[in-house]
Formats: structure tokens, C-alpha cells, sequence
């Protein structure tokens, strides 16, 4: 009697004709790729290994923690915008400790045309502004400036917002009207790094009770603007629990932070080098985020060539 089979490959018996691996799959119907299911790129279809898994391009699942950039204003100065930035936080307790920048966490700030700083405001900060002057000098309230919570100056119980620069990147110029560095790019990424912080326990770096979020820029510029900025967040106002979140942006919209996706896995990814900078013992999943620092300049005395990270020590 003669056998059919529904599908090629098989022999009378119903077993493979060719089965190299032995894994009971035919060695035409073998699906090549990634059978981890605590993979990214798992796919239940896979039957046949390749070593293409990945495990940390799909990030951890999405926090409630994210930035937003609003329209605030049009052609307060004629032909500009002005925009507001804030920080979405997951608890009316979390408290926004700072927005850095620094040599694992590179702050970037990027504008087309520049952006507007006013002649009447001082210092590159919200605390600059006096909320009264608005009347006499109505472009005043459209300066650019950087802030933890405040639109104007700091009002007691409200904690003034601090800054600090390195002397190889200064960045609070940027802000400041006539200025070597007026209306200028900048980025905040050396061994020192810079910052715009608060005190713990200041009332303007809990976020406000309508939306749940923490003011932390006005932009007014003519162009458009992207850039990464950082915060430092004390989870439930506990200094010893604090989380660090990264965004990128590009315009306006609500940007949820980097390395986060719906569809994360929540893999442990970091440097898994204990000869690196950087290096985190809880990670179990390399992400090429190695750092090594030292001095980068081919030309210096002391130039290193296993160094991936410009520390500023070149001679």
C-alpha cells in the first residue's frame, strides 16, 4: 500500500528524513533564531538556535516617570515660543532632587537658532525673575531659564535652585542674557559634570497636585530644539532611594524615559567589567556601555589607547 503524507520530509513511518540536531523538527522546517524566551528578540516560532539573542535592546518595562514639553506661549517675543519642560512622576511623594549631567549620564541641549535670555533677568535660573517686574518689563517673562519647580523666585518655604558647572564645560552662561555663551548649545558630559538641584525636603521638588509634575526649563527660541536631559529622583521623598531617569527629545510630545518600552523585559543590563568606570555587579547582561577613562588625544605624552572616555587628564 502506498503512503501519503500531508507535508514532504517524512517517511512512511511518519518519521524525519533528515534530522541533524535530532530535535524531532525536520531539517527543512527548522525556524533559525533566538528560542531564549527571556530574550528581546525571542520568537516562539524558533526552533533552531543561532546565538542572535539579545537581551537588552528591549529595556525595562515603562516607569510613570517621563518628560514633557509644552507650548507655553506665542510670539511673546515676536516670532519665538516659548516652551515649559517638566517632570512626570509616578508619586505625589517623589521628590525631584536635581537634572545633571555627567560622564556616564551626558546632558545635551540643542537649539537651531538659539534661544532667548532677557537683559532684565539674572543669574540663568527661575529665581532670577522677579514676578513683580512683569508689568514694567513684559519680556521678562519670557526669558529662558532652568528651575526645580519655580517660575519666578524662590518664595519661603520654596528652596532657591542651586547650580554647578565644570571649569572645562560651563553651561549656566547659556541662559544668561550678554553672555560669552548667550542663547548657546551646550553639553554637560566631562569627569566633574554640572547640575541644577535642591536641598531634600524643599517643597518645589514635590510635583504639583493637578498634573503630577515638576517644572524644570522655559525655552523661548525662534527654531527648533532637541537634546538628553537627566534627573535624579528620590522615590517617595527617600534620599537613600534615589532613581535615575534619562530623556530624549525632540520638540514638543511626552517622552518616556530611555531604555524603557512597553514592551521591556526588565533584564539586568549594564558593564559587566569590573575593570570599567562603570562597571555594576547586578547586571547579568553585557550592553556595550563599558567606560574607560583616560586620555584620547592621540598627540598627548600620556595618550591611552585602551581609553574609550576623555577623563581630562591629557598632558
Amino acid at each position: 500500500m502506498e503512503c501519503i503524507y500531508e507535508e514532504d520530509g517524512y517517511d512512511c513511518d511518519g518519521n524525519c528524513l533528515a534530522d541533524a540536531d535530532g530535535d524531532g523538527v525536520c531539517d527543512e522546517f527548522e525556524v533559525v533564531g533566538c528560542t531564549d524566551a527571556a530574550a528581546c528578540n525571542y520568537d516562539e516560532a524558533n526552533t533552531d538556535e543561532d546565538g542572535s539573542c539579545d537581551y537588552c535592546s528591549c529595556g525595562e518595562p515603562l516607569s510613570g516617570y517621563t518628560l514633557q514639553i509644552e507650548e507655553h506661549a506665542v510670539n511673546g517675543i515676536p516670532g519665538m515660543t516659548t516652551y515649559r519642560f517638566y517632570i512626570g512622576m509616578e508619586s505625589s511623594a517623589d521628590f525631584l532632587s536635581a537634572m545633571y549631567g555627567s560622564l556616564q549620564n551626558p546632558l545635551s541641549f540643542n537649539t537651531s537658532d538659539g534661544f532667548y535670555n532677557d537683559a532684565f533677568a539674572s543669574g540663568g535660573t527661575a529665581d532670577g525673575l522677579n514676578a513683580a517686574l512683569f508689568g514694567f518689563f513684559p519680556t521678562l517673562a519670557f526669558d529662558s531659564w532652568v528651575t526645580i519647580g519655580v517660575e519666578s523666585a524662590a518664595v519661603a518655604p520654596e528652596v532657591t535652585t542651586s547650580t554647578v558647572e565644570s571649569s572645562f564645560q560651563p553651561w549656566v552662561g547659556a541662559f544668561v542674557a550678554n553672555s560669552d555663551m548667550d542663547g548657546d548649545n551646550f553639553v554637560i558630559d566631562d569627569w566633574t559634570g554640572g547640575a541644577w538641584f535642591l536641598t531634600n525636603g524643599a517643597p518645589n521638588g514635590l510635583p504639583d497636585a493637578e498634573n503630577q509634575r515638576v517644572l524644570i526649563m522655559q525655552l523661548t527660541t525662534a527654531g527648533s530644539f532637541d537634546g538628553t536631559l537627566n534627573a535624579q529622583i528620590f522615590s517617595e521623598g527617600d534620599g537613600s532611594n534615589d532613581i535615575f531617569k534619562s530623556f530624549s527629545f525632540d520638540g514638543v510630545g511626552t517622552f518616556n524615559a530611555n531604555g524603557e518600552s512597553a514592551s521591556g523585559a526588565g533584564n539586568a543590563c549594564g558593564c559587566t567589567d569590573p575593570e570599567a568606570s562603570n562597571y555594576d555587579e547586578d547586571a547579568a547582561y553585557e550592553n556595550d556601555t563599558c567606560l574607560y577613562p583616560g586620555c584620547t588625544d592621540a598627540e598627548a605624552c600620556n595618550y591611552d589607547a585602551d581609553a574609550n572616555t576623555d577623563d581630562n587628564s591629557c598632558s
